[in-house]
């Protein structure tokens, strides 16, 4: 019903309707969204004031999980309207650590699409759970690279403490690098990105990044490279199984020329015997 009399303009029937609920986790919930509809209408004032006596409902709660919710929802609600100091103080007050994590990539990119650029660095590499911070860091380059902001982006994918996820972003990045036609810098984006592969420790993780560098290169017509990248593999690999399981990376190439698909599919017959499985 609050939402409903918010969405018609009837601020506050809608706020007392909302008050009357019983459950404190709705309660909160609906108010949360009764804010955020006043700040998209420009009523700043009773956005804020709605948005304080959600949190006061939220402090409240009697149980700690509807409390890690409700904040998290609540901090969301503040980044994406653009109140930063308000939506840290809630953000960091989350009990929980991967929720909070997760609060804080929200935060970061709402900091990146106002193009705050160094809130949205301070607050991504502070954020506590790796994963949250990981996907945040990949979401900044990619904003970065966006602005054309290309050294930014590289420096950021560059912090990115996954090898996995760092190997994937540099590919992305060299693709809009190609895309703004600065080759030279895609180039030496996709050359590094080859060179990081080695890095990667899980072999389906590093056959997964192989896959995603060799199709971003089929796709701009980097044919060598691409031949370059699946041989230099190749001359690694000590099993059958780990030969065969780079045999779809060069599929993009037998379009382009059927005489090379069949000498790779030769070549790793020839492996398929002679490599131990």
């Amino acid at each position: 019903m609050g939402s409903v009399l918010a969405q018609a303009g009837r601020w506050q029937e809608a706020e007392r309707a909302i008050h009357s609920i019983s459950k404190e986790g709705n309660k909160a919930g609906a108010l949360i969204e009764l804010g955020t509809v006043l700040a998209q209408v420009g009523r700043w004032q009773e956005a804020e004031r709605i948005w304080q006596d959600a949190e006061q409902v939220i402090r409240s709660f009697s149980r700690n999980g509807g409390q890690v919710w409700a904040l998290t929802k609540l901090g969301n609600a503040l980044a994406q309207a653009g109140r930063w100091q308000d939506a840290e103080r809630v953000i960091h007050s989350i009990p929980h650590q991967e929720s909070r994590g997760r609060a804080m990539k929200v935060l970061g990119s709402a900091f990146a699409q106002a193009e705050c650029w160094q809130d949205a660095e301070r607050v991504i590499h502070t954020i506590p759970h790796r994963e949250s911070r990981v996907w945040a860091l990949i979401e900044l380059g990619s904003a970065f690279a966006q602005a054309e902001r290309w050294q930014d982006a590289e420096r950021v994918i560059r912090s990115i403490p996954q090898e996995r996820s760092q190997v994937w972003a540099l590919t992305k990045l060299g693709s809009a690098m190609a895309q703004a036609q600065r080759w030279q810098d895609a180039e030496r984006i996709w050359q590094n990105a080859e060179g990081a592969i080695r890095s990667v420790s899980r072999e389906g993780s590093k056959v997964e990044t192989l896959s995603c560098l060799a199709g971003t290169l089929a796709r701009h017509g980097e044919y060598d490279r691409m031949v370059s990248l699946v041989q230099g593999e190749w001359l690694h690999v000590a099993s059958k199984d780990k030969a065969l399981a780079l045999f779809p990376l060069i599929f993009g190439l037998i379009p382009h020329n059927p005489d090379l698909g069949i000498a790779f599919y030769d070549a790793f017959t020839w492996a398929a015997m002679f490599l131990r499985g």
